[in-house]
């Protein structure tokens, strides 16, 4: 039961990985474009929160991975 849900966990925290990774990438492009916006301050603000959220996704989603491969590599030693 648990080996069949590591792929799962590993999965999902790939895929949150990846998506704050888009989603700090997209944010950094409007940060950097803020001064040519027709309100830089408003934009600049939300980007930065948002950054702070999408870096915060990442790092959970890491500790997911992080979780599953410990998991994954105690159940091999343990059934080798």
């Amino acid at each position: 039961m648990i080996s069949s849900t590591m792929p799962s966990l590993m999965a999902t925290g790939l895929t949150g990985l990846r998506n704050g990774m888009t989603q700090l990438n997209r944010n950094a492009q409007a940060i950097a474009q803020a001064n040519v916006s027709s309100s830089p301050q408003q934009s600049l603000t939300q980007s930065l929160v948002q950054m702070q959220a999408a870096s915060q996704q990442v790092q959970a989603s890491v500790a997911v991975v992080r979780t599953a491969d410990q998991t994954l590599g105690l159940l091999v030693n343990t059934h080798a």
